[in-house]
């Protein structure tokens, strides 16, 4: 295709029809969509504590990590057991604040 077809294409004035029913239908689509309900906010302000724990466990995490490494294998053990024992309860503890909100 070269340039000249390219102006004499642009340049004519044909009038474009949608086909038919497409007007109709658009609107309908628009009306259904601002006859729906409104999404629910997700709830930050209850999340926050969740989020919070976490960021507590991370960074007590880190600071493990950044230990020495020559430590002592007792503190290994230690460090074995205090870790699931505290996922434990920070699980237990999530459970019992979400039943606690859900029975509101």
């Amino acid at each position: 295709m070269n340039l000249d077809e390219i102006d004499r294409i642009l340049s004519s004035e044909e009038n474009i029809v949608p086909s038919s029913g497409f007007t109709e239908s658009v609107l309908r689509a628009a009306q259904e969509r601002a006859a729906a309900p409104q999404p629910i906010p997700f709830p930050w302000k209850r999340a926050l504590a969740g989020i919070a724990a976490w960021v507590t466990i991370l960074c007590t995490f880190l600071a493990q990590l950044a230990r020495p490494a020559a430590q002592a294998p007792s503190a290994w053990v230690n460090n074995a057991i205090v870790w699931p024992l505290l996922a434990s309860l920070v699980s237990l503890a999530g459970l019992l604040w979400t039943k606690r909100l859900m029975s509101r």
